[in-house]
């Protein structure tokens, strides 16, 4: 098996960027892992027939999903191809935002073929035939593949050759994550201190196993199953996907949550007291037995594998400790117990109507995001709360009996990971402030342009208005004048006139000329007055 380089809780996300058109239409599909999208983004080629594959993969789970129907003739249309990737789009979103989906390798296989091609099952199979060639007193009696969601944790059922067949053991191989933070040596030795572990609310570790490849653990089978066998009533050796892909459940009763709660708090504050790592709590790795809760998978801290609330932790830079980590994956396991379904974000939004007042109010308390931002309360706080019922304290003392150099091994593991988680919170922080002031200045730049694009419309609108105004009111210079009509003819004179004065003409050619021909029309030479002659021009003597 190739070694493990990535953190398979970190989300993926993608955008179908682009499609092209030939002889099958094939969509461009940009895929990035957590919010790196510009430093750690790849492109893979999808067309119909894969995501046909993958929700065929994917209807185990009884999850709304919708995929665009088939379609035989006019596949290739313009308006069609277009409207597709907008609903596959949709439909890849709609997986990505469901946890159960997320996880399943069918989905990293189809956004992430260069990493998730590997047959891990395979790999895991040789390495178990390989202890069982040294461990005669064991056989095994089936694999149970996929009935966790770690697809590179195997499971087999195994039992001792000398017991009845009634007795049932479950065998896991894992390989350790990366980067490893025991050395080899103190992870043998760990895995070793597992079996030694005795607590009424631990599973106890029947034996293990390192090989320097991967880690082989054997732990009693319970036919009861998990918590979250309980809470959705269904078999433990189901497949994942179909176990808990329905969210259909109610959760359990107010009395069992009391009960529960309590019993996995002395597990854990158990842990905590001794100095040993431990994480990964979820209602999965939490088993019944005579309605008794035993915490599980105690080698996930040891062998550096990511929990699966991983990526919710570097929300909030409150949660700094593996104490905190621990608290809050109790709170989510809470949330199942008291609601039925799985948290679908890092930070509780809604509770539904028939969760139990007492149940809502904690919950309230520490899981909503304002209560995240501000802090969360002791492994010991939750123990004193009224809402958990009183304990018992156990017949025979517990034991766990940690060396003290592994101790101090364990000691400088938590600090490292609580750095690690502080750091990566502090990135998630700056990369979602650094989002935030893109999409305000993008916003802002959207809003001067549309200022713009109205301001150069209004200008345009009021050169058209005044170009229109200014022709409808042009100077008589500029326009021929008014033809005005002639005035009528003046009266007759009367008798005896006097002679008519010399008409004047006018500068207007066509007024004076009417004048003129009417007082020619209207001479009569009998209105003339005689005149008498004075002739001065004989010489005076």
């Amino acid at each position: 098996m190739t070694k493990n380089l990535l953190d398979d809780t970190i989300p993926l996300h993608c955008l179908i960027e682009n499609l092209r058109v030939d002889s099958h239409v094939t969509y461009e599909i940009r895929v990035w892992r957590g919010v790196r999208k510009m430093t750690d983004s790849w492109t893979v080629s999808r067309r119909y027939s894969d995501f046909d594959a993958l929700h065929a993969a994917l209807q185990l789970a009884d999850v709304d999903l919708h995929l665009p129907p088939k379609k035989v003739f006019g596949n290739k249309d313009r308006m069609f191809v277009i409207e597709r990737q907008r609903q596959l789009e949709s439909y890849l979103q709609t997986v990505l935002r469901e946890p159960v989906l997320a996880c399943q390798l069918p989905v990293k296989q189809f956004l992430d073929p260069d990493n998730y091609s590997f047959n891990f099952y395979e790999e895991a199979y040789r390495h178990v035939s390989m202890f069982f060639r040294s461990e005669v007193n064991w056989e095994l009696v089936e694999p149970l593949p996929r009935i966790g969601w770690r697809f590179r944790k195997e499971y087999f059922m195994i039992r001792p050759k000398d017991s009845p067949k009634s007795s049932k053991l479950i065998l896991s191989y894992c390989e350790p994550g990366h980067p490893l933070l025991l050395s080899e040596k103190d992870l043998s030795t760990s895995l070793r201190l597992l079996p030694t572990i005795q607590h009424p609310n631990i599973v106890q570790t029947i034996r293990t196993l390192y090989n320097g490849t991967g880690a082989i653990i054997v732990r009693p089978f319970f036919d009861t199953g998990s918590l979250r066998d309980l809470i959705y009533k269904t078999k433990p050796t189901a497949l994942f996907l179909k176990k808990y892909g329905s969210q259909k459940s109610r959760g359990v009763n107010y009395d069992d949550i009391r009960r529960f709660g309590r019993q996995i708090l002395e597990g854990l504050k158990f842990l905590i007291e001794r100095g040993m790592l431990f994480g990964h709590l979820h209602s999965g790795n939490i088993f019944m037995e005579r309605r008794v809760c035993k915490l599980s998978d105690l080698e996930n801290p040891l062998l550096s594998l990511p929990p699966f609330y991983k990526a919710n932790l570097a929300e909030f830079k409150k949660i700094q400790s593996k104490e905190h980590e621990a608290v809050y994956a109790f709170g989510l396991v809470l949330y199942e117990m008291g609601c039925g379904c799985m948290m679908r974000t890092a930070a509780m939004n809604v509770v539904p109507s028939y969760c139990h007042g007492e149940v809502r109010a904690l919950l309230e308390s520490f899981l909503t995001e304002k209560s995240l931002k501000s802090g969360l309360p002791t492994v010991d706080d939750l123990i004193s709360n009224p809402l958990f019922s009183p304990y018992t304290p156990p017949s025979e003392k517990p034991q766990l009996k940690v060396p003290s150099k592994l101790k101090e091994s364990f000691r400088q593991v938590c600090e490292t990971e609580e750095a690690s988680m502080q750091e990566t919170a502090r990135t998630v922080d700056r990369i979602k402030k650094a989002d935030k002031e893109k999409s305000r200045q993008a916003s802002h730049d959207k809003k001067v342009e549309k200022f713009r694009q109205q301001y150069k419309e209004e200008k345009a609108k009021s050169r058209a208005s005044a170009t229109t105004s200014k022709q409808k009111s042009k100077s008589p210079a500029d326009t021929p004048p008014p033809q005005r009509s002639a005035p009528p003819a003046p009266p007759p004179p009367a008798s005896n006139p006097s002679p008519p004065a010399a008409q004047t003409q006018t500068s207007s050619g066509g007024s004076g000329r009417g004048d003129l021909l009417s007082s020619i029309a209207g001479f009569k030479k009998g209105g003339l007055k005689k005149a008498e002659t004075n002739d001065r021009s004989a010489p005076k003597l």
